[in-house]
């Protein structure tokens, strides 16, 4: 089993921990960073037995900070719709922050916050993007097409099938049901799954289970 040690720059657990409290992470975005996780480690894990290359400390941070700034471009900040209530304090600190990061996706923002120290991790979480894999900035590692693939997978903090995905996502956003370019995207990363799962003896239904032994 190849199992590559990270050569380059990252944060340790404990600063990952320290950012969560002092960015006042809402609680709904780290149980989702947490199921991407779980879920992208576990896949790694099924790439590597089969003799595929993957840094897997890169993709342990990556996973955990790929929706860090997720609160600039949340549809609404006060909000129980994922079983989390804000405070007006951090209502207050979210609106500095979509300020500071007017107008970008969560991914491009995070990606700027982690570039100056982190910039291996700040392209591994850009390229997490919906919307990526239509475009020059499309995953091209595995750390990058795993974390791109997992993200797309996790429904809030549940692993459910592509199908089941896309489905919420077009709920709450009906206009991508008819934009060329979501339909586009839906295709390539249904053709990203055939591309990991090619390699493997296990099917995509089986990523939840497979997570699940390594919890």
């Amino acid at each position: 089993m190849k199992r590559m040690k990270s050569k380059i720059n990252l944060p340790s657990k404990e600063e990952y921990f320290k950012l969560l409290d002092e960015f006042k992470v809402p609680g709904n975005v780290r149980k989702h960073n947490y199921q991407v996780n779980q879920g992208s480690m576990a896949l790694a894990k099924e790439l590597i037995k089969v003799g595929e290359e993957i840094d897997l400390e890169l993709l342990d941070m990556a996973s955990l900070f790929h929706d860090f700034l997720r609160v600039v471009d949340m549809k609404e900040l006060d909000t129980e719709e994922y079983g989390y209530t804000a405070s007006e304090e951090e209502i207050e600190f979210w609106k500095q922050l979509r300020e500071e990061y007017q107008g970008m996706h969560h991914g491009d923002a995070t990606a700027k916050f982690l570039q100056e120290k982190y910039p291996e991790l700040a392209k591994t979480v850009r390229r997490h993007k919906y919307h990526c894999l239509s475009t020059d900035d499309a995953p091209q590692t595995w750390e990058e097409k795993i974390l791109n693939y997992v993200d797309k997978r996790v429904k809030h903090d549940e692993l459910v099938s592509l199908k089941e995905r896309f489905d919420d996502i077009e709920k709450r956003y009906p206009e991508l049901k008819t934009n060329p370019e979501s339909i586009k995207n839906k295709g390539l990363i249904i053709e990203l799954e055939k591309e990991i799962f090619d390699k493997l003896s296990i099917k995509p239904e089986d990523l939840k289970r497979i997570t699940d032994e390594e919890k």
